[in-house]
């Protein structure tokens, strides 16, 4: 595939930051964040995800921010839902068995069953769209930091179940390194041409749409204290919204959050 944008280079490095979103800030202000260039600390001490809730993790993990060309599906409310499709795709490529919990989460399939890995965040200030993306890669939280009411445990994408096996008698390997699966992860962003991604993201966010076809509730979906949402998750929306089918009728929504009945 040809990219539509040129190649950037590697993702910059950090031991530790305070936030990835900080530092693509200040690198864009001095000139030196290209499109899709990004930042990937090894640690990251205030990181935040949807609703500024705390996320919180460790060495091991991938903790990075990208930025996006205000462009094609970046510059729409799928942007979430797309990156986080390109994002799970990916992560299936190199054996990794996940799905996507609409809008923005990353979910591993583990023996346990299913278990949040990942968060995506988009931020648009002063020209720069950011994408941070946080996925636990080796360590995952405990249960009493999680808030109340979350649908899904905390994960770890190393316990998801594994998709390859090599030959006979080869060791199985994923790319365990966090950063050198950034770089992987980063790659295919940047090679996606926005305006073609936005003629086929839903299909393939779809392809990995947790609870697609089940009962599911979304909480809030008009905003705090609109109450709840009930039906068959039946798809998602060329904006991104999810379709969910209640009392035959077709309700789209485009905030809120999801549990499975």
């Amino acid at each position: 595939m040809q990219p539509a944008y040129p190649l950037p280079p590697a993702p910059l490095r950090l031991a530790s930051v305070e936030s990835v979103f900080q530092n693509a800030r200040e690198y864009f202000d001095k000139g030196e964040l290209p499109l899709f260039g990004s930042v990937f600390a090894d640690e990251q001490k205030a990181g935040h995800g949807q609703y500024n809730r705390a996320w919180e993790s460790r060495r091991g993990n991938v903790h990075a921010a990208i930025r996006l060309p205000l462009a094609g599906v970046w510059q729409t409310a799928a942007s979430a839902a797309a990156l986080a499709a390109l994002i799970a795709d990916e992560l299936e490529k190199l054996g990794y068995a996940v799905l996507i919990k609409w809008p923005n989460d990353i979910v591993a399939l583990t023996h346990k069953g299913a278990a949040k890995a990942g968060g995506i965040l988009l931020k648009e200030i002063g020209g720069l769209l950011t994408a941070g993306i946080g996925l636990n890669l080796s360590w995952a939280p405990g249960e009493n930091v999680l808030r109340e009411g979350a649908a899904l445990p905390a994960g770890k994408l190393a316990d998801a179940v594994p998709l390859h096996q090599n030959a006979p008698g080869t060791p199985y390997s994923r790319l365990s390194d966090p950063y050198l699966l950034w770089c992987r992860i980063a790659a295919r962003i940047a090679r996606e041409d926005p305006l073609e991604l936005l003629e086929r993201w839903r299909a393939l966010a779809e392809d990995y749409l947790l609870w697609k076809g089940e009962n599911i509730s979304v909480l809030d979906p008009e905003g705090p204290g609109s109450g709840r949402l009930e039906g068959r998750l039946f798809g998602l929306s060329t904006e991104g919204e999810l379709v969910i089918q209640s009392h035959a009728r077709m309700i789209s929504c485009l905030r809120g959050s999801l549990t499975r009945n």
